[in-house]
């Protein structure tokens, strides 16, 4: 999982990168850029609040197990996967700005785990969250050895509660581990070192609770309907994205008022659900910008394609939302893709 960071993404650390252990430290300015940086991670980021985006993360590999720290100014929604002999916890830091995962808010000493599934969530605005995942393969004699002979996973999607504790813990492991990687990478080429750095995370993992979070401990029963309407509603919200998506035909599939459904959308992604869908469909040119197969098709196409019609309202709504125009988005692409061609050559 070594990232390359690609356009103006940037990436520093003392230790280089080898097959056993990498360390680095990247800023990303734009969402697909920020995509690009996930390796075999197969994620789709689209940023859901105004004003210029800026990631920073700090990520190590160490001999099938990578742990990643990562802030991001803006309310973002990620959807995506990971490869599928890979698990992967994602732990929010405690005192962060709230997060969400399929609907459901990750309350106080809850993680979301992913084993060959799929994951959706939203993130708010100067969230911060500690990475750690694992290659089944590549560790599987320490897990099972740790484990007394089990690997101890299940396939899915889960928002578990290890408790306080524990995801304490682990985000402590997660930083001395980093801050050590960044300031004596140059011991991790004894292997002895890294196997043992790496039990002492995966300890941890065996130690930890898969059950799932009771949404009903945490959350009142009305909170938890609302949110699971607001899912339905979002979900039939991506399906028909270019489509012309009426306020009263989103209450009709969600079951909502139209003042319950904007409460719901604005506890869970922050915006309304006009908001919500204009925001989507941007991140959908944005995309597509970057995208060099539609270099030769005009920015006009590109918006009219994803629900658009008032282009000068669409002009100004896009650099509200990333603080460029579109042109420069293009502009700056190409030059990226340039650039990258350059140093291949």
């Amino acid at each position: 999982m070594d990232r390359q960071p690609p356009g103006d993404s940037a990436a520093t650390g003392p230790l280089a990168a080898t097959s056993a252990a990498s360390y680095a430290q990247y800023v990303a300015t734009d969402a697909v850029e920020l995509c690009q940086q996930t390796g075999e991670w197969n994620f789709e980021v689209s940023q859901l609040t105004k004003g210029p985006l800026h990631v920073e993360s700090n990520l190590f590999v160490l001999d099938g197990v990578s742990l990643l720290h990562i802030s991001m100014n803006q309310t973002v929604l990620q959807r995506g996967y990971g490869p599928p002999n890979m698990v992967a916890v994602f732990i929010p830091q405690e005192g962060s700005a709230p997060a969400f995962a399929y609907g459901q808010r990750l309350e106080s000493g809850q993680c979301v785990t992913l084993v060959g599934s799929e994951l959706e969530g939203v993130t708010h605005a100067r969230y911060i969250e500690s990475d750690l995942a694992f290659d089944m393969d590549a560790c599987r004699s320490q897990i099972e050895a740790l484990n007394g002979g089990s690997m101890g996973v299940k396939f899915g999607t889960t928002i578990a509660a290890p408790g306080p504790e524990w995801i304490a813990d682990m985000t402590g492991r997660v930083k001395w581990l980093l801050a050590a990687a960044r300031s004596h990478g140059s011991g991790l080429g004894n292997p002895q070192l890294r196997t043992s750095l790496a039990d002492h995370l995966l300890a941890a993992m065996v130690r930890c609770d898969p059950s799932p979070a009771d949404i009903d401990s945490t959350t009142r029963k009305t909170t938890a309907g609302r949110r699971v309407a607001v899912r339905i509603a979002r979900e039939y919200i991506h399906a028909r994205l270019s489509e012309p998506l009426p306020l009263s035909e989103l209450c009709r599939h969600a079951g909502l008022k139209v003042r319950t459904l904007e409460i719901g959308f604005r506890e869970v992604t922050g915006l309304t659900p006009v908001a919500y869908i204009r925001s989507l469909r941007l991140n959908a040119v944005r995309r597509a910008l970057h995208d060099a197969s539609a270099r030769q098709r005009s920015i006009s196409e590109l918006a009219l394609d994803n629900g658009f019609w008032h282009l000068s309202q669409f002009a100004m709504d896009y650099r509200k939302l990333f603080g460029e125009t579109p042109i420069n988005t293009r502009r700056r692409s190409l030059a990226t893709e340039l650039r990258q061609t350059a140093i291949a050559h």
